[in-house]
């Protein structure tokens, strides 16, 4: 049966190395081991330029979908600038008796909130567009 070997064996020192893990420090394998790391950054390079172009594309569609919200939410207040809800409370309760009032109250959006949103959608939608190109 052969000895079993440590599972991290790199992180012994060279000088503590077996006879079977010796380095090879001839040229050819210094120029192996350079080509080998040159791939290896190029991979990475690869890589961050794909995660910068995937994150500039993830912020172009938020910065559009807010834009497309707020452009939304602007024509909204716009064809509907005032609204109503209700609110319904117990005022007496005796027993299986409720006296129940309830209560209507209108709400105004200004006109410039609306404008300013519908304008603000706008300008991200642009925005948006012009960092696709």
């Amino acid at each position: 049966m052969s000895p079993k070997r440590p599972l991290v064996s790199f992180f012994r020192e060279p000088n503590e190395r077996s006879n079977s893990e010796s380095r090879i420090d001839t040229p050819r394998a210094k120029t192996e081991n350079l080509r080998t790391f040159s791939c290896l950054w190029r991979v990475r390079a690869i890589n961050m330029q794909l995660s910068e172009a995937i994150r500039e594309a993830i912020a172009m569609k938020l910065i559009m979908g807010l834009g497309v919200v707020l452009a939304l939410l602007g024509v909204l207040g716009l064809a509907i600038p005032v609204f109503t809800t209700s609110h319904t409370e117990d005022v007496v309760k005796l027993g299986d008796l409720k006296i129940q009032n309830t209560e209507q109250s209108a709400h105004v959006i200004p006109q410039a909130l609306s404008v300013g949103a519908l304008l603000l959608g706008v300008v991200f939608i642009g925005a948006g567009l012009y960092q696709k190109r």
